[in-house]
């Protein structure tokens, strides 16, 4: 595989060939086994850009430098044809991952304004009380299974109660088992039902808002919003507002689930700055230090 001008192969060396052995048939998904970061490390020194014949055969790159360069080069290695492994086919394009430049900027144009600090800061006092609710389920106890009593409903509540106008805490967390089965074996029978249901439930709420006038609410601006000067089509307003799903229960459930996994390492980076720069900015520093790790 070439990246930038550089060729990656996995043979002429003993140690490259270990690795690619190792990978032949890595399957992206399911539980991470033990020693597989020792296993990514050895990738990057000996072999860093590795293939897996699973799930219809895909590159695995190991390096950061590398990463961003695929990711600024849209020309070369394009989103249009899906990002999942496997594409599943009973779901929709999702604008904008699965877009290129110059439609993906004018698709990010649209979802911007609702994701801007300057709209988001007035629901953090929302947000801290739904926080403070549920923390106080299980204060008296003294201790919680984190995910399943905090990491999954924090998202669920604040999707539901500001994004999709929902209050019901159980609808909410049935909608979030659909997005953990699909986030954890994409390409299984049981995450072929839970995309159509998931894309069921879409399909309500997006024709509900368009019978409406238009509003100030991000659904809204998808059921009567414009990219490109045209209105967006009904796969298209389909798919964003699955896409936002999926990353606001499944994301948003993982980068809290690393907060609380990396927040030994937050204490020491408070501790090693030598001046106060206050836990958010901590926080900030020690998840850009890995991706959000999966909670399925």
């Amino acid at each position: 595989m070439r990246v930038d001008g550089t060729v990656y192969t996995a043979t002429g060396n003993t140690a490259a060939a270990d690795v690619k052995s190792t990978f032949a048939d890595y399957e992206p998904y399911g539980v991470v086994p033990d020693g597989w970061w020792d296993e990514l490390r050895r990738a990057r020194q000996a072999c860093p850009v590795a293939h897996s014949g699973r799930s219809g055969g895909f590159w695995l790159v190991t390096r950061a430098e590398d990463v961003e360069t695929i990711l600024r080069s849209p020309h070369k290695f394009s989103s249009a044809d899906g990002i999942t492994i496997p594409h599943h086919p009973d779901a929709p394009p999702q604008p904008p991952i699965e877009l290129d430049p110059p439609l993906h900027t004018a698709f990010r144009r649209l979802l911007r304004p609702y994701f801007a600090a300057a709209a988001t800061r007035p629901y953090r006092p929302l947000v801290a009380e739904m926080a403070r609710e549920l923390i106080a389920r299980f204060e008296d106890m003294g201790e919680c299974e984190f995910l399943t009593a905090f990491a999954r409903p924090l998202p669920a509540m604040a999707l539901g109660r500001i994004v999709l106008g929902i209050e019901d805490l159980g609808e909410l967390l049935e909608l979030q088992q659909q997005v953990t089965v699909i986030a954890g074996q994409n390409n299984s029978d049981e995450a072929q039902g839970a995309w159509l249901a998931l894309r069921g439930y879409v399909e309500a709420v997006i024709s509900s808002a368009a019978r409406r006038p238009p509003c100030d609410g991000l659904v809204s601006a998808l059921a009567h919003g414009t990219v490109a000067g045209k209105l967006l089509g009904e796969e298209e307003r389909i798919g964003t507002l699955m896409l936002l799903i999926l990353g606001g229960l499944g994301t948003t459930s993982d980068t809290i689930s690393t907060i609380m996994v990396r927040s030994p390492m937050t204490r020491r980076l408070r501790t090693a700055c030598g001046t106060p720069v206050g836990l958010p900015a901590a926080t900030s520093t020690s998840c850009c230090a890995s991706t959000p790790r999966s909670s399925g």
